[in-house]
């Protein structure tokens, strides 16, 4: 009976030395996987990290069509246009070019490599160009809202008056690229309407040149006026011959042929006759060809000139409409809120960061414990 006891006792105190073991384990996977990092995450977000500013900026790029005139796009969407030029300001902020000027004009690299910040969160002296503009990424954002076009710039510094320093120039050189896009489409307008202007002048003089040449191998200034006026002699003459015919018929009856009266009506009739023949062959012009030749090649001379006329007095205006659309300025940066002077660090979001850390460490413990528990099982199978 007393063994029993005895080997009773020895087996809980091997099961609770097991799970003093396990647990021992357990506590020391929670100290080195979760506790350590936790601690060290918490002493440097709260006693080492530089505190970092950000400024905030609200701006928006309008834009206009001067004398009311619509995009057709803009016809379908009316933000479309503002969104679009939203987006193109986003992507100039956003670019290596605005990095370079902050850069060359604005101390970027300065400020961010100073020594005074801690290693983690300075720009390394050494960083190449690549290191750089991903830096950049992480301090400057710019989010663009479709539905208002607006277009949200944050910053962040290890100052607050540099943050509003970098907000304002960055603000400033969008608004230049911004005033080059528009002054580039508008002398891009003026210069496509004189060209315009240019080419209709050498159309209308090459339909007048055209036109006199025309006018030199016929002899006629205007053969459509001659002919019509040669139509009208001709049909009045025809008139008055079917009258003497009339009359002529009447006196041969009730007179002989060789009656005075008759003899002058046959003589009037043939000389009418040969009139109308002469008239007809004025419609013939000497070289053997008739005036139909003449207008074939007139009228579509004189349509070219008139055509060519109404296109630069189009041409005309158009260039005038373009020289006072030049005059205004069709598409400008508005800043609704200037950057902000932050009062109080923002950056690094000390428990924030702290939690993600405890989350990831605690997460990955959990996936290794299970991991070696799984290569354990698979050892003794």
């Amino acid at each position: 009976m007393s063994s029993e006891n005895t080997s009773k006792r020895r087996a809980e105190a091997t099961a609770r030395e097991i799970r003093r073991q396990r647990l021992l384990r357990l506590a020391t996977r929670v100290v080195i996987w979760v506790v350590a990092p936790t601690l060290i995450a918490s002493v440097y977000y709260g006693l080492v990290a530089a505190p970092q500013y950000e400024s905030v900026a609200l701006v928006a790029v309008h834009s206009t069509r001067a004398g009311g005139a619509i995009e057709p796009l803009a016809a379908i969407l009316p933000a479309a246009s503002s969104s679009r030029d939203g987006l193109i300001a986003r992507e100039y902020v956003l670019s290596r070019a605005m990095l370079g000027e902050l850069v060359e004009q604005h101390g970027f690299a300065e400020h961010y490599s100073d020594a005074a910040a801690d290693a983690l969160s300075r720009l390394g002296s050494d960083a190449d160009s690549e290191e750089l503009y991903e830096y950049y990424l992480d301090r400057v954002e710019a989010s663009h809202d479709a539905q208002s076009g607006t277009l949200t710039l944050r910053v962040r510094a290890f100052s607050a008056e540099q943050a509003r320093a970098f907000g304002n120039a960055i603000i400033e050189s969008a608004e230049a690229m911004v005033n080059r896009m528009s002054d580039r489409e508008r002398d891009d307008r003026t210069r496509l309407a004189a060209r315009e202007v240019a080419r209709a002048e050498e159309r209308l003089e090459a339909a007048q040149k055209n036109l006199i040449e025309v006018q030199g191998e016929g002899g006629d200034l205007d053969p459509t006026r001659s002919a019509a006026a040669v139509a009208a002699v001709r049909a009045e003459l025809d008139g008055e011959l079917a009258r003497l015919k009339a009359e002529l018929d009447a006196a041969r009856a009730v007179m002989h042929e060789d009656a005075p009266k008759v003899v002058e009506l046959r003589q009037r009739v043939a000389a009418l006759r040969r009139q109308i023949n002469r008239q007809g062959q004025r419609l013939v012009d000497q070289d053997g060809g008739d005036m139909t030749d003449s207008i074939a090649r007139f009228e579509p001379a004189v349509w070219e000139k008139e055509l060519a006329q109404q296109t630069l007095a189009a041409a005309r205006q158009s260039l005038e409409i373009a020289r006072v659309e030049a005059s205004r300025q069709q598409r400008y940066l508005v800043t609704i809120a200037e950057p902000s002077m932050p009062d109080v660090a923002t950056h690094p979001r000390r428990l924030w960061r702290v939690a993600t850390v405890a989350a990831c460490a605690f997460s990955l413990m959990i996936v290794f414990t299970l991991l070696g528990a799984a290569v354990r099982e698979h050892a003794k199978l």
